[in-house]
């Protein structure tokens, strides 16, 4: 499912451009939509989201820059949306706003393809390959995760590459504020319990929140975190920071998986708690270097 994408289209060509957050126009080589003609100007115009809105503004280039032919004064921002007709310099580069939806979390590839994120959880180069995962970080922010187990902090325009492929990022604008807490589901203010059949051919989870729970139907997935939160279950006596790692390897034993179905099952159950309304739903498995592990100990198992 592809969230949050927002399109320019050039007439003439169709060649189509996803608009970020903040998308800088003109000749420059780090124009986030270069246009390569010296009718552009090097620094020729930007779009940006507002919060509520996508506006249009012209940087002073020496060519103008036309919205629905009316020349747009320099700096005044001026509100487009679908079917919007900008021309940036000449008729030449003239686009279209073909899809104005607010920013979501997303990547590209030069050629054009978009991958957005599913739960507000984005997978590259995709679900089953799942080299890197890019996610909220609780703080206002956006990480990045590596199969490998490696996190850092993630940059909107960011170019990831993997596999033989660049990957440019685009983030939603930062979120504004810290919510209160227990005003919003995080695995801090939730208790996580797994209702069990006898078979164990059944797995539903429920999330417990400020006194009310909501379950979630039976989905494969939920047995990957049913058994990674029985070993974090059986590491109580553990420091909290060892409580319950396991090797990849022998997790997969366990599940009876390969490398890929067990990326598809956390990347699964990640936005299955997403969807819930988890904010911070990546977290429910966290990653090291070679091992896996359940990412609370607010977790109980029952009988079905």
């Amino acid at each position: 499912m592809l969230l949050g994408v927002a399109l320019l289209t050039r007439l003439g060509d169709g060649r189509t451009h996803e608009i970020s957050s903040h998308t800088r126009i003109g000749r420059a080589p780090d124009a986030t939509l270069r246009l390569d003609t010296h009718i552009v100007s090097t620094e020729h115009a930007s779009i940006r989201w507002n919060g509520d809105q996508w506006e249009l503004r012209d940087l002073g280039s020496t060519n103008g820059t036309l919205l629905d032919g009316v020349r747009v004064d320099p700096g005044e921002p001026m509100r487009i949306d679908v079917g919007s007709r900008i021309e940036f310099g000449d008729e030449g580069e003239t686009w279209t706003v073909a899809s104005a939806d607010p920013p979501g979390l997303s990547a590209s590839l030069g050629d054009g393809t978009v991958v957005g994120a599913d739960g507000g959880i984005l997978a590259l180069p995709d679900v089953a390959r799942s080299l890197a995962v890019v996610f909220p970080d609780g703080k206002g922010g956006f990480a990045i995760e590596t199969a490998d187990g490696e996190r850092s902090s993630a940059r909107d325009g960011q170019v990831l590459a993997l596999a033989g492929a660049s990957w440019k990022l685009s983030l939603p604008a930062a979120l504004s504020g810290t919510p209160t807490i227990d005003a919003v589901k995080t695995l801090a203010t939730v208790q996580l319990r797994f209702h069990v059949s006898r078979d164990e051919e059944k797995v539903e989870l429920e999330i417990v929140h400020r006194g009310r729970g909501l379950r979630l139907p039976a989905q494969w997935p939920f047995y990957t975190l049913l058994t990674l939160a029985r070993l974090r279950l059986a590491a109580a006596g553990a420091p909290r920071e060892e409580r319950g790692w396991v090797d990849r390897d022998k997790l997969l034993k366990m599940l009876k998986l390969d490398t890929n179905a067990l990326n598809v099952s956390i990347h699964s159950a990640r936005g299955a708690l997403a969807g819930a309304g988890v904010v911070d739903a990546a977290e429910v498995v966290e990653v090291r270097r070679g091992q896996r592990r359940f990412g609370t100990d607010k977790v109980e198992v029952l009988a079905l």
